[in-house]
């Protein structure tokens, strides 16, 4: 987004293999988030429907829904992988590219193992709700601000707290109940979800999304979850014990009786509430692609060379004369750039000036 689209063909100019990962679909959808005038999910309801939709709001460059797509499909086709977040987005990514080689790589696999959720006892105070980022209206600010408002109206036992900002000034104390407080350092949120204690956190979206990191936070917190059964969350949330899915057309009126039930579970800490609206059948029989085992290690010998080993094949390299034939540039090239990246020898690599690593990769294309 914003490039020319000679980005595209990159890949093809410098004669290298390419990966591509779906963190959004604009590759196919112009709008990026599959969503329609209103801002909510379109329902992917057929190629009329999006062709009516670009006219309402063109594609960047004015293309027509098939050219926008046919410009994609070359680099999705020829990746060595199409790497998607979530089953969601692999099954919506293998319809749109059934020949690419679209693979299940969850970004989790590199973080924190998630905790047991912990439910607060909820008694004799308002039900705390955390909501997380910068929201937008597909993230649910809208949602958010009436689903506050009506707590008030109502006077409802709740409380909600924005653990980042809206895309515009939101209705908040006293006309809302509803706290906004401002945007945060992503290293700072595990400390901040600490400090702000709350019964459960509120994932209110309104398109699918790929992924969720901030769901991911709050996992790794042990919070209660509720979030819309788009996208990503329920195999997220899968069989988690004190999460709830709610249909994500739900009212403000029907987000807020399922929240203020959910705090009626909270007040037993025996009852461990699986996800209602089941995403039975929604797991996919293939293992998920690991980044550790499948990916960065792919890119060299599965038997890590020996450290000291490195200086002096980087040497043998910058100081001999090449005889390899020019046909041999690119795996040349792509060995660099596997000890550049290699978890483990990369700290040594960077202690190469880089006056010798350039001088490496000029002879490297000279040969």
């Amino acid at each position: 987004m914003g490039h020319s689209p000679l980005v595209a063909q990159l890949h093809q100019h410098l004669a290298v293999s390419h990966d591509f990962t779906a963190h959004d679909y604009f590759s196919y959808c112009p709008q990026i988030t599959l969503t329609d005038e209103n801002d909510r999910y379109c329902g992917e309801n057929g190629l009329s429907q999006c062709r009516q939709c670009v006219k309402q709001r063109p594609a960047p460059g004015g293309l027509g829904i098939i050219e926008w797509r046919a410009r994609s499909q070359p680099l999705l086709n020829t990746a060595r992988y199409v790497l998607a977040p979530s089953q969601d987005t692999q099954r919506r990514m293998m319809v749109f590219v059934p020949t690419a080689h679209v693979v299940y790589a969850p970004h989790l696999l590199l973080q924190t193992a998630p905790a047991q959720p912990v439910a607060n006892p909820v008694q004799d105070r308002p039900l705390k709700v955390v909501v997380l980022g910068a929201l937008s209206k597909i993230k649910g600010a809208d949602t958010l601000e009436a689903v506050a408002s009506m707590a008030r109206q109502q006077q409802a036992p709740v409380e909600f707290h924005l653990l980042g900002y809206g895309y515009r000034s939101l209705k908040t104390q006293p006309r809302a109940n509803l706290t906004v407080h401002g945007g945060y350092q992503e290293q700072d949120l595990p400390d901040l979800l600490k400090w702000l204690d709350a019964d459960l956190a509120w994932f209110p979206a309104q398109c699918p999304e790929t992924y969720s990191y901030t769901l991911s936070a709050c996992l790794s917190a042990g919070l209660p979850v509720m979030a819309s059964d788009l996208g990503a969350f329920p195999e997220r949330l899968y069989k988690r014990p004190l999460s709830w899915l709610v249909n994500w057309q739900s009212t403000p009126q029907q987000w807020l009786d399922k929240i203020l039930y959910a705090g009626s579970q909270l007040q037993n800490t025996q009852v461990l509430t699986v996800t209602e609206t089941s995403p039975a059948g929604r797991q996919l029989a293939s293992e998920p692609f690991d980044y550790r085992v499948d990916y960065l290690c792919s890119l060299v010998s599965t038997e890590p060379l020996p450290a000291d080993s490195l200086p002096i094949l980087l040497h043998q390299l910058t100081q001999a004369t090449p005889t390899a034939p020019s046909g041999h540039q690119s795996w040349l090239l792509k060995f660099f750039y596997s000890l550049r990246n290699h978890p483990l020898l990369a700290p040594l690599v960077k202690r190469i000036p880089s006056h010798v690593q350039r001088r490496l990769k000029n002879r490297i294309l000279n040969s």
